[in-house]
């Protein structure tokens, strides 16, 4: 007989919709629930208010609702630690450790990772005084970058 789990949804976009969709559809899936979720989410799954930044919270739902996966759809948690939390208490987590998350979470990081390895990107400056970066970007030396970007998370 196929044992049935239950699997724990964190997000509330479409990607984080989508999941819980198939997550629902899956013959060894008994509940799927939805950390917060959003309106839609209540035909795939039950929406639970949960603070994700809580990361003690997340665990003590994992462990109260018998949760075998937890899918981690949004970068800021991924960054904040929550897959890392949960694997250091054994759970099955999908989503990217906090390290590997900066890659997505920050975009120095990204940037001098790709550096550092030798993969192909597109030629990069860090500054931390706004005013440094203007004037560079008003030099002819900036004049051939077209892109500036914060660094950090921006949903």
């Amino acid at each position: 007989m196929l044992k049935r789990e239950n699997v724990l949804v964190i997000g509330s976009g479409g990607r984080e919709h989508a999941i819980a969709r198939a997550m629902r559809l899956s013959p060894s899936v008994a509940e799927v629930f939805c950390a917060p979720g959003n309106a839609g989410m209540t035909s795939v799954g039950t929406l639970v208010s949960l603070d994700v930044n809580d990361h003690a919270a997340v665990i003590r739902f994992v462990e109260e609702k018998s949760v075998a996966l937890t899918v981690i759809g949004p970068e800021a948690p991924l960054v904040a630690g929550l897959g890392d939390a949960l694997r250091a208490r054994d759970h099955l987590v999908l989503g990217a450790g906090s390290q590997a998350a900066q890659l997505e979470g920050s975009k120095i990081h990204a940037k001098t990772f790709m550096a550092k390895y030798g993969l192909p990107t597109a030629d990069f400056r860090v500054f931390d005084d706004a005013k440094e970066a203007k004037k560079f970007a008003e030099s002819p030396e900036g004049a051939k970058f077209r892109v500036m970007k914060a660094d950090g998370l921006a949903a």
